[in-house]
């Protein structure tokens, strides 16, 4: 095997994709799969003894790869290779990499060797095998004189410091002290990520016991800021990021010293801005995790804001902006404005807006009124920021903000009117009706005003604008007399602009307006659904994909609107557009087809039954997206990089981070809504495809990377079990699959939310194949399940008693939390009501529905409701 696994290494590392791509196949079904103890073994051996460095260090990096690889990488509670590997070969691998730890030269592999060590520690420690020759090593290690090798046992620890934590008390703060002050940076900081590693992992009496030793490490900062050793000081600010949104009460009384170091270092163009904004990510990690410190300083918010506002005004003047098509893409050199406008975002919703809005509002003023076109853009760009997480104190101020942005409507410079867009079309979503309401008359004429812009990127932004508008519109009367006008400009936009997106933002902005003005629409029908119609039937190139899937969008939008008596001329004609457009797809990624799917629900929902007969086309896509299993990506935290591609999310799973491509995400969950439509509106003629569905429906009940597509799995297995009864195929197999799914998913639900929601799932199965057809075994795990869920609770709210009872603590609690755990209360009390529902069709006798009663009664909320009366 060592010849065909060396030169697999080799072929692994090339640059030709055929190349690399035929030997992980072989690799891994010739001999990961085959050989799992042999294969991980030499490749042990490979990165211990090969000659060449980079072959050592990627033999590491393929070895944990594999190692930590699951058989079935969509599984995520399946065991790893490592878990399967035989004891002798784990103990001989363990050998070769201990050994290597001190023999290895070159810093690169001592790094990857060290992190390849501490993963498999993790790993052993996890199924309670001790690892002392790893430990006695790595105290060999810290004592030794060689810098590097003190790194790479500090490295170890930090990826595993469980394995310090049965240290004595008098042993391990030594330790930790001497690592801190260590002679060499690199050791010094490593030592500060150990430190960090423990802190978190630790209990309680750990970290307080080992708190004072906090102190030094911010002594670590300043030296490397003034050293100019920036890519240090950076690695350090990150790791006491990730202590800090762990424990930020650890922080609590040095706030003041990290508050005047970080905003000095965020303040200072003299570093580099990857320098700067940790440093400003470790204030906003401190105001989301001790919010109401925060709050008590008032120079928090203060500087915070400033240097947020200062890098909004950070513009490129890059002409580039008016004349390209691709306008998501961002200036490289607009970065900062960029993460001012996250940061403040998410500071503003950390402490809400009693104390964001004072220092906000001192500044923003006179920004707006600049003679600087960049300031005046980024105070704009503050108020769209700051207005979700202010809503309660902004919302009242509301004709203030509205005058404030104004005059910036007719400002000269076109990124400023573009701005102006931007922060009305925001304040239409965070303050969603009552502005709408309240403003109706100044929004609209002024944008209608601006989607005749003499700037395309302008026009489109105000289209987009009033997208915003009209999702949450006030009541049809009052934006009726605007819609003439509208309805002009943005047809007059789609038939005359020569940029393509300003095209694609008129059809889904008259698509929204339709969907708003409902009845009302129907004047305009007959100008633009001929248009739509002709867009659908053009012979465009594949760069029109996206404009033909908007199309689709509004037409089906507008039938909805308009209702079945208007559009039914024109069904068979657009269905057969959608037909053809269908099977001329040809590509996965083509952006037709999540319009496709949705535009086919809405003409179902308006034909009804007379949809039947497209269901044979409509159904073997929707079928696959809605098996969709996205591929996921794992990685270590250092690995974690969320910028990198903004269209994977991530997420902690089985404490692992795992990465999942969003598009394939929002693919599943349309195509699992559009299934809940075709079941509801088609009853007995979505048959053929109810037991398929309802599978389906089953198997994502716990698709935990997406709650949209559990909640619609939710609601389509009972509409699918109702529908295979009607049809004759709930068969006992069926019955059984369904109810025992179901029961497992209330089983293991944490969202109190969602439990609730499969309760009722539950109890519409019950109500649909009847008491009954409910075996005794899985009416029993029902119960179980219930009775563990309602102890769970139980536990819950006897804690939350204890630290946000008004009568523990004398009314004294952070109110934003407050907030958070009624809500949470709130949703308990929801599935409380579900779960009483249930037991009493089953057993009306049951002994649990006082166990609810008891539970229900331990709640906070009517403490507070009381207080709000008085």
């Amino acid at each position: 095997m060592s010849a065909e696994l060396f030169s697999l290494i080799d072929q692994l590392q090339s640059s030709a994709n055929d190349i690399r791509s035929r030997a992980e196949k072989i690799l891994q079904d010739n001999l990961v799969i085959a050989h799992p103890d042999d294969t991980l073994a030499g490749i042990a051996e490979v990165a211990a003894t090969h000659q060449v460095e980079h072959v050592r260090s990627f033999a590491l990096v393929l070895m944990r790869r594999l190692a930590f690889q699951r058989p079935d990488q969509t599984n995520p509670t399946q065991e790893l290779w490592a878990d399967i590997l035989r004891l002798e070969t784990r103990q001989k691998i363990s050998v070769r990499l201990i050994n290597q730890l001190v023999h290895e030269h070159a810093q690169g592999v001592r790094n990857k060797l060290a992190d390849t060590l501490a993963e498999l520690a993790r790993d052993s420690l996890s199924r309670g095998q001790s690892w002392n020759e790893l430990s006695s090593a790595l105290f060999q290690c810290v004592a030794s004189d060689t810098p590097s090798i003190r790194e790479s046992a500090w490295r170890v620890w930090s990826g595993v410091p469980v394995m310090l934590m049965d240290m004595p008390m008098d042993q391990l703060k030594p330790l930790f002290s001497q690592g801190l002050q260590d002679a060499h940076t690199n050791v010094r900081l490593t030592a500060l990520k150990a430190f960090s590693s423990t802190l978190i992992d630790s209990d309680r009496s750990t970290r307080i016991q080992l708190s004072p030793i906090l102190v030094i490490t911010f002594e670590l900062l300043p030296p490397l800021a003034q050293t100019g050793d920036f890519d240090s000081l950076r690695h350090a600010l990150l790791t006491f990021t990730s202590l800090a949104s762990s424990h930020p009460a650890l922080f609590e009384s040095h706030l003041n010293n990290v508050l005047n170091f970080a905003a000095e270092i965020a303040e200072n163009d003299a570093c580099p801005f990857e320098v700067r904004q940790p440093a400003l990510e470790l204030l906003l990690s401190l105001a989301e995790g001790v919010s109401a410190a925060c709050r008590r300083n008032a120079r928090f918010s203060e500087i915070f804001i400033r240097i947020c506002l200062k890098w909004m005004s950070i513009r490129s003047s890059d002409e580039d902006w008016e004349t390209t098509e691709d306008i998501d893409d961002v200036p490289e050199e607009e970065e900062q404005a960029q993460v001012g406008e996250e940061y403040i975002d998410r500071l503003s919703s950390a402490l809400g807006g009693k104390a964001i809005l004072p220092p906000a509002f001192t500044l923003i003023p006179a920004m707006i009124s600049s003679q600087n076109w960049q300031e005046r853009l980024g105070g704009l760009m503050a108020i769209a920021s700051i207005g979700e997480g202010s809503y309660k104190n902004l919302n009242s101020e509301l004709d203030k903000v509205i005058s404030l942005i104004e005059p910036t409507f007719n400002d000269p410079h076109p990124r400023v009117r573009h701005g102006a867009c931007h922060a009305i079309g925001q304040l239409c979503t965070d303050f969603a009706e009552s502005l709408q309401e309240a403003f109706y008359d100044p929004i609209l004429k002024a944008l209608a005003s601006l989607v005749q812009d003499r700037s395309p990127r302008v026009q489109a932004h105000a289209s987009a604008a009033l997208v915003n508008f009209f999702d949450a519109p006030p009541e049809v009367e009052l934006f009726e007399p605007y819609m003439d006008g509208l309805i002009e400009r943005l047809l007059h936009l789609l038939g005359t602009s020569s940029k393509r997106y300003v095209q694609e933002q008129s059809i889904t902005t008259i698509a929204t307006v339709a969907d708003a003005a409902e009845e009302k629409f129907a004047k305009y029908y007959s100008t633009v659904m001929p248009l739509l119609i002709n867009v659908l039937g053009a012979n465009l190139g594949p760069e029109f994909r996206m404009m033909k899937g908007k199309a689709m969008e509004c037409a089906t939008l507008i039938s909805m609107a308009v209702g079945r008596e208007t559009f039914l001329p024109d069904a068979n004609k657009l269905a057969e557009l959608l037909a053809v457009i269908q099977s001329q797809v040809t590509e996965s990624d083509d952006p037709q087809i999540s319009y496709l799917i949705s535009a086919w629900a809405r003409i179902a929902g308006v034909m009804g039954p007379e949809f039947a007969p497209y269901l044979p086309s409509v159904m073997p896509p929707l079928l696959v997206a809605a098996q969709i299993k996205p591929e996921l990506q794992v990685a270590d935290d250092d690995e974690v990089d969320k910028d990198a591609n903004p269209e994977l999310e991530w997420m902690r799973m089985a404490d692992q981070n795992v990465g999942i491509q969003t598009s394939a995400l929002e693919d599943k969950n349309t195509a699992m809504e559009t299934l809940v439509v075709y079941a509801t509106e088609l009853k007995e003629h979505f048959g053929p495809f109810a037991v398929q569905s309802l599978e389906i429906a089953l198997s994502s009940l716990k698709f935990y990377f997406h709650d949209g597509v559990r909640e619609a799995s939710s609601h389509l297995v009972p509409q699918c079990a109702e529908i295979a009864k009607l049809t004759g195929q709930a068969s006992e197999e069926v019955i059984d699959t369904t109810f025992a799914n179901v029961v497992e998913a209330i089983s293991d639900e944490v969202d109190p939310t969602f439990l609730g929601v499969l309760v009722n799932c539950f109890y519409k199965l019950v109500s649909t194949f009847g008491i009954p057809n409910l075996k005794q075994p899985i009416a029993t795990t029902f119960t179980k399940a219930v009775e563990q869920q309602l102890h769970d609770m139980h536990e819950k709210r006897k804690q939350r008693i204890q630290k946000f009872g008004k009568h523990n603590n004398g009314g004294d609690v952070d109110q934003e939390d407050l907030e958070l755990v009624l809500e949470e209360e709130e949703a308990e009390n929801g599935a409380l009501d579900e779960i009483s529902a249930c037991l009493k069709i089953l057993d009306a006798q049951s002994g649990l529905l006082m166990g609810i009663g008891a539970v229900a009664q331990m709640e906070i909320g009517p403490e507070w409701e009381d207080e709000e009366e008085e």
